[in-house]
């Protein structure tokens, strides 16, 4: 049957674009098209017929949105607008645009858009035929849509169409061809210019735009917390963060007033919205500061110390402290976040299962608010186990940010050693400003006093002293002795257990633990150092704990047992004072000796006790008339107390209590009261002296880093360091306590203590010894750090962290020090938000809208050649590339990129002679963009055991898998009745897939499993299904969300930058 010439379908041979073309090339007189939509794609398809014809009409209309106020114009404008960003970047493209306006621009075209009512028949007219039907003057409705459209070749018919139907709306219809030409002047393909900081901004604004646009829902009633202009500034950001993401940190700089900010947030969740709520935080924050706070406000004090949670019955107290309500808590805020930054630790594992299961019955997660203004103390991986803390161990929680692991993100910035990098992360999840910051950008802000009054906010200037004393003369000439004893003579048998073993060759597993106990004992040497370091008091009773130990370890050694691991590691930490004293207390487990070289193994550690008794002889006798140090700081606070207050920190509450005994019956210091605060001192004792404190009752306070967090101690005027800064946060941290919003003073006062002769040395022997625990933690593999996080030798300070300039700085009394320090230890994300704020006004939005896609622009930059692209997916996934055309390389770290693309208003525009390459460049982006997409899509469907066999520390969880399906299997051709045992298995194994695995949850699996497939292992199949199903009882199991596949027709190019 022949096909129907009447009838055009866009089925195969009746093909829209093909009758036009053929119609066009036989009448070229005139042509009228009435359509609600078009493109320039179905331009490109007749360009050349219609080119040719003597004259075109192109009427425009569009069926109506109903319930909306838009506009038939805006409509179409937004059409037109949509498809000629979603073109791809290509010359051949920039070329049809070009074409298409020269077209408009020819006195032959007119277009006319019919604004009343609205045109719905479509329509394309020549003097002796016309096609009516479905199809608009698009690509789609010339080639592909199912179309019917009928053709009418009747020149009366034609006639009739034109004159009783077309030219009654083109009379009525307005003039549409300058505005199209402007609309396709302005986009990326026209000639509007636009310039560096325009697309910038557009970037910015892009990026960044649903936290503009986001209904915050806060803070609907009466403030009870009044705030400065910054700090409110910080709550609405607080609120796009928690909203976004469930979670947000507040990381300003010490002495800017978390607190209020999140007593706001609390406000809001407690009073406004009639919410329960959690605060975590440490004990003598709790009892001196949160309480009242808490009682200000006439709010609940719902306050769980930190120590609490890190001990047994954690749960208990939670649900006492939230009235019995802990399911019903919407918010969680933790104070001094930065405590939780290891997950081996008890603390951090409670809190993971509050947050993930004890909370809503695991259902929905609660509201998550950190405050710390030092996220990262020892590494960036603090950092890293706070965010999976808050994110619920989400480690693609940033994948629309283009980050599609945070682990692979924190191991590439670690690699490149610069955690300014992690920006982008932060300008996500954190709010975080220094003081210059809020200095340069808030120059105008005020707080209210205790009295009502508006005060101007004044930040005091902050002056380094270095003290400068004589280690080698505190311990009678004998440092350099005692050092090398410490460092070449001491054999530390006790944590080279495994050397001793009578064997040609250790297992795989011994050779592990041989590393970790070698790499604690590296720690412990380094710690004795440190201590010796810090006071004569502290190093004396180091070395008299560490004779009973070792004397306590023979004994047990001779009986037949040894101390655990977990025992020289917990003894390790309450010697750092990492752990109370209460949480040390000496496990031993069986040891047979006959596999060891008994004899060697036990001389050695007789060889240690006798040279530890002859240190102790050696400092025995020093007292504090030869300690030439303690009587340094004796005279210094003599100096410094005539008028003012003072604050004394060390480390280690041996060398406080110490320093006490001498100062507090020190005839120097006559009249003046001196008192101490460490990590025994009760929650009475120190909320009285605190308070006496600021009274002015008190002179001088002498305390351990109990005091170093969140205190308000701003009436004291001069600060001492008394040992040496091996951990550049706890200056910061200590800093913060008298350099705060409020102080009365304009200057404040740091002085740092320095064994001037002895510094070079001392830092040489801590050097040699870290170099020796990092080649050992480095020799087992990223996934499975020899050293756990908890006795990293991060956790005690490194000189890579503390280096010579910057202790140079500080001796020298640089006082920008402190002020480096706090940015460089993570700069914060305020590079992408702070231009936005600065450009906001009433029409800053509009004028962002009115700025189409594709825009580009172009500025000169020292140092760098490239092309910047940035491309959204589906409105949420943002991708920032960078092609460097220096070094061939794309960059996709947004921090990275915004040092390159960032401008000032005033930056002049300037296109360079590779323009040419965009289109190169951007089509090799956009390959990469789907293929990382296609990857992450791929990953998302991916069984779990895939993820686990990509990770070097879960892939036994394989074998666990494999182990009970095969002795299952083998357990129902035998028993094929036993439903039950199968629907147990099956179960285990499901939930086993959905379970969040921390590092501690995957250590008490991995245990599980050894005890099964051990050399003395049970090997019970059905006991380790039992262990595992009573490990996972109270665990919640959430469910993998998969990524729709990749649609290129949602990939849009919204800005690209030329830097040259």
């Amino acid at each position: 049957m022949s096909k129907n010439r009447d009838i055009v379908d866009n089925s195969e041979g009746r093909k829209l674009v093909t009758y036009l073309k053929n119609k066009l090339q036989q009448n070229k007189e005139g042509f009228d098209v009435a359509t609600a939509f078009f493109n320039i794609e179905a331009f490109s398809m007749v360009r050349d017929e219609l080119e040719s014809v003597e004259r075109f009409r192109l009427l425009l209309g569009k069926s109506p949105e109903f319930e909306t106020d838009e506009t038939l114009g805006d409509a179409i404008q937004e059409f037109v607008e949509s498809d000629v960003e979603a073109m791809e970047f290509s010359k051949d493209n920039k070329e049809s645009v070009e074409r298409f306006i020269e077209f408009l621009e020819e006195e032959k075209v007119e277009v006319r858009l019919y604004r009343d009512n609205f045109l719905h028949g479509k329509a394309y007219i020549w003097d002796d035929e016309v096609v009516i039907g479905s199809s608009n003057f698009t690509a789609a409705g010339l080639t592909t849509n199912n179309e019917l459209n009928g053709i009418f070749r009747s020149r009366s018919r034609a006639e009739h169409t034109k004159e009783q139907w077309f030219e009654k709306f083109w009379k009525d219809a307005q003039p549409f061809n300058d505005e199209l030409i402007e609309l396709l002047e302005e986009s990326r393909f026209g000639s509007q210019e636009y310039d560096p900081y325009e697309v910038f901004m557009k970037t910015l604004y892009e990026y960044q735009k649903e936290d503009l646009n986001r209904d915050l829902g806060s803070a609907s009633g009466t403030a009870e917390v009044d705030l400065t202009e910054f700090q409110e500034d910080a709550v609405e950001r607080v609120f796009t963060r928690l909203e976004k993401y469930g979670g947000c940190m507040v990381a300003d700089s010490v002495g800017l007033g978390k607190t209020y900010i999140a007593k706001r947030v609390i406000q809001e969740f407690g009073m406004e919205r009639n919410k329960n709520y959690l605060i975590v935080t440490p004990a003598s924050l709790r009892d001196n500061m949160w309480t009242n706070e808490m009682k200000d406000m006439n709010m609940s004090e719902n306050i769980l110390s930190q120590e609490e949670v890190s001990r047994d019955g954690w749960e208990r107290k939670a649900r006492r402290t939230t009235g019995g309500n802990l399911e019903d808590v919407e918010l969680v805020v933790v104070d001094e976040s930065h405590n939780f930054r290891n997950p081996k630790s008890n603390k951090w594992e409670n809190l993971f299962a509050i947050l993930n299961e004890k909370i809503k019955g695991g259902d929905s997660k609660p509201y998550v608010l950190f405050l710390t203004a030092t996220p990262i103390n020892n590494s960036i991986w603090d950092l890293y186990w706070q965010l999976m803390l808050m994110l619920q161990n989400d480690r693609a929680a940033f994948i629309k940010e283009g980050i599609p692991d945070l682990y692979d993100k924190f191991s590439k910035v670690e690699e490149a050693n610069n955690p300014s990098l992690l920006n982008d992360v932060m300008n996500e999840i954190s709010v975080k400003r220094t003081r210059e910051y809020i200095k340069e950008n808030y120059p105008d802000a005020s707080y209210e006093d205790d009295d009502g009054n508006e005060v101007e906010l004044n930040f005091p200037e902050r002056e380094l002293n270095d003290i400068s004393y004589a280690l080698d003369e505190s311990y009678r000439g004998y440092f350099e002795r005692i050092s090398s004893m410490i460092k070449d003579e001491v054999t530390m048998a006790y944590y080279r257990k495994l050397e001793y073993k009578d064997t040609e060759e250790l297992t795989q597993q011994e050779e592990f633990e041989r590393g970790r106990m070698k790499g604690m004992q590296g720690i412990f040497e380094k710690l004795l150092l440190k201590r010796l370091e810090s006071s004569v008091g502290a190093f004396r009773k180091s070395i008299n704990d560490h004779i009973d130990f070792l004397e306590k370890t023979k004994d047990h050694m001779e009986n037949g047992s040894v101390l655990s691991k977990s025992t020289y590691r917990k003894y390790i930490l309450e010697s750092e004072g990492e752990i109370p004293k209460e949480e040390y207390s000496e496990e031993t487990e069986p040891i047979d000796l006959d596999k060891y070289d008994a004899d060697r193994f036990l001389d050695d550690i007789q060889k240690d006790i006798e040279i530890f008794e002859r240190i102790e002889d050696l400092i025995e006798d020093v007292g504090y008339s030869e300690d030439t140090k303690i009587q340094t700081l004796e005279r210094k606070l003599r100096e410094v107390t005539r008028d003012e207050q003072a604050i004394v920190f060390a480390y280690y509450s041996d060398t406080i209590q110490y320093v006490y005994e001498y100062l507090s019956d020190s005839d120097e210091l006559d009249g003046r009261t001196v008192e101490m605060i460490t990590g025994d001192s009760n929650r009475e004792e120190r909320g009285d002296k605190i308070d006496r404190y600021m009274n002015g009752e008190i002179d001088v306070i002498l305390s351990t880093d109990v005091l170093s967090e969140g205190q308000n101690l701003q009436s004291a005027k001069h600060l001492i360091n008394y040992d040496l800064h091996w951990n550049p946060t706890r200056m910061i941290q200590r800093a913060g306590r008298i350099d705060r919003i409020g102080t009365p003073h304009d200057t404040v006062w740091i002085h740092n203590f320095f064994p001037s002769d002895e510094l070079e040395e001392l830092l040489e022997l801590v050097q040699t010894l870290e170099n020796k625990i990092s080649d050992i933690d480095q020799a087992v593999g990223m996934d499975q750090k020899v050293m756990d996080d908890d006795i990293n030798p991060k956790v005690f300070g490194t000189t890579s962290s503390l280096d010579e300039d910057t202790l140079e700085r500080i001796k020298d009394n640089d006082r920008s020090v402190i002020q480096d320090l706090s940015d460089d230890t993570l700069g914060g994300g305020e590079g992408f938000w702070q231009p936005i704020r600065e450009a906001m006004s009433e029409s800053f939005k509009q004028e962002m809208e009115n700025i189409p896609y594709g825009v580009y622009s172009g500025h000169k930059r020292e140092g760098t050649k490239g092309i910047f692209f940035y491309y959204k997916y589906a409105e949420d996934f943002h991708y920032w590339y960078y092609c460097d055309l220096e070094t061939q390389e794309i960059i996709d770290n947004k921090t990275e990129i915004l040092n390159r693309i960032s401008v000032e208003p005033e930056e002049d525009r300037s296109i360079p002679g590779f323009f040419q390459k965009v289109y190169e460049e951007s089509t090799e982006v956009t390959d990469r963009i789907e293929q990382e997409y296609k990857a992450i899509e791929q990953s998302s469907g991916d069984d779990r055991r895939m993820q686990w066999d990509s990770e070097r520390s879960k892939k036994f969880l394989i074998k666990i898998l494999d182990t009970l399906k095969s002795n299952l299997e083998d357990h129902l051709y035998d028993f094929p009745e036993d439903a039950q045992t199968e629907k147990q298995i099956n179960d285990v194994q499901n939930r086993l897939k959905g379970v969040s695995l921390t590092p501690d949850r995957t250590s008490e699996l991995r245990g599980y499993w050894r005890i099964y497939k051990g050399e003395s292992g049970h090997g019970d199949w059905k006991k380790l299904a039992d262990q595992i199903d009573d490990f996972l009882e109270d665990k919640s199991v959430s469910q993998d969300t998969r990524l729709e596949e990749f649609d290129d027709d949602k990939l849009q190019l919204v800005t690209v930058e030329f830097v040259s």
